[in-house]
This record gives structure tokens, sequence and C-alpha cells, in this order.
């Protein structure tokens, strides 16, 4: 029987070998782009589940209502995390994070002795290693961002500047950003974000570095962070979203134009 089929389609072949080519290279490129199709959405909806609470992990997003429509934006203020942790018990934890301390440049200079490393760094709240599952080498995730002196640096930077990961907790690194520069102690070395997170960063500051260098960053009035939490397990969303919109008037009665609600962490790509 397949002996037969596969005489016919030989057969088929020699007498219309044009017609019979080009319905192959369809049928090859439609399967190529599926695989393709099939790749990219695995990738896409693999994003950020790494971390352990990836179903409670949500960011704060705000609508902006302007005369000329509605602007979405992912900023909102830095004291936002902390007080929705403090008032909303809803909330187990939550994060302020600051990736873009000026609009010009994200980079600065790490140096140690005569090595001097360009890097990239992020302004997060204490517990960002608690709100993301960042793996730490070396360092505890409750402290390592508890002091305004305190640097986390990634593994790779670690090798960089140090030649290793060993003994690396304690020392010091000299960071020049184009608006400030200041000594600190390294507190902790996590593994390289992996490619499936949305952020990836070469070392995180205290959150007070920002407000100690920008006086207006602890204004309710400047967007100047993104705020993560992670909601505990049980709260219904919708209701949150209801309680949590009209909150930054609350604080300001001029932020009436501000709405806020959540949107999961991993819908970010």
């Amino acid at each position: 029987m397949f002996r037969n089929n596969l005489k016919t389609a030989w057969r088929r072949f020699l007498r219309d070998r044009q017609f019979t080519i080009l319905n192959l290279i369809g049928l090859s490129t439609g399967l190529a782009a599926a695989l393709l199709i099939c790749l990219w959405v695995s990738d896409e909806i693999s994003v950020n589940k790494f971390h352990k609470k990836d179903r409670q992990l949500y960011q704060v997003i705000s609508n902006l209502k302007t005369s000329q429509g509605i602007m979405t934006m992912d900023i909102t203020p830095v004291p936002l995390a902390e007080s929705l942790v403090k008032e909303m018990p809803e909330v187990e934890s939550a994060v302020s994070v600051n990736d873009f301390f000026n609009w010009q440049s994200r980079e600065g200079i790490l140096s140690s002795g005569n090595k001097h490393i360009q890097a990239q760094g992020w302004n997060a709240g204490k517990d960002f290693f608690n709100v993301f599952s960042y793996d730490l080498i070396q360092g505890n995730r409750d402290q390592a961002l508890a002091d305004e002196n305190n640097i986390v640096i990634s593994a790779t930077l670690a090798k960089k500047i140090f030649n290793t990961t060993d003994n690396v907790i304690g020392k010091t690194l000299e960071w020049k950003y184009p608006f400030f520069d200041g000594v600190f102690r390294v507190s902790g070395i996590f593994k390289d974000p992996p490619a499936n997170a949305t952020g990836h960063f070469d070392f995180v500051l205290n959150i007070g570095v920002l407000l100690k260098n920008d006086r207006s960053a602890k204004n309710w009035t400047n967007c100047l962070a993104e705020t993560y939490l992670i909601l505990r397990k049980g709260t219904n969303v919708d209701r949150f979203n209801e309680k949590v919109a009209g909150y930054l008037k609350t604080k300001n009665p001029g932020l009436e134009v501000f709405s806020l609600f959540l949107q999961f962490c991993s819908d970010f790509a």
C-alpha cells in the first residue's frame, strides 16, 4: 500500500514538477512560520514567571485624565509603595523601583581601585528582593537594601570588578553619575536576571539614595518610580482596583486627575 502511494506521488511529481515544488515550498514556509510563532508565544508567556509569587505580583498603573484624553503611565510617586503597605491590608508587601534616575542617562561608573566599570543601576525599596525572586548568591534578602550605604551587585559585575564572587561582602565601590556620586558597601550578590525577566540591571541601591539626591522625589506630585506589590492570597482584584482608584487624591487633592489600577507584572514584556 505504502509503496503504491509512493509510486503515485513520484509519477505526479514527474508530470508537474513546478507545481509540486511550489506546494512543498509553501508547506515548508507555513510550518516554519508556525514554529516561530509558537516559540515567540512561549517566550512571551514565560516573562517574569520565575518570580515565586508571580500570580500575586502586580504593578500599579496610573491613568492621567487630560484635555486630549486618557494617558496611561507605569510611573507613580515614590512614597506610594510604603503607603499602600501601611494603609491597605490587602497588600502583603510593596516596593518602589527607579530605573531612570534622570531622563538623560541610565548608566554611570562603578570603581574599585584602578578598575572602572560602566554599569546600569536601579534604586529600590528595602523589600526589593522579597517582592522579586532574584536569587542572592551572597547576602540576606531582608537586610541587603536596609541601609542607604548598601549596594547589591550582579555576579557578572562582581567578576568584572573583583574577579570573583567570593569574599566580596563588605568591600566598597565608588559610584559616579552625572548628578551624584558616593561610596557604597557591597551587601549582596545576585544571579544575573534571567532572559525572561522584564528588567536587566547590574546593581541595586536603596531608594533613599534617590530621595537624598533629588528632594522632589519624596513629593506625591512627582512620579519618579514604578510601584510593584504582592497582594495577599484571596484578594478580589476588581474590588481592590475600585478601592485604590482614587488613592492619590487622598494624599493631594490636586491628584484627582489620576486613577490607579493594578496589572499583572507578567503582562509587561
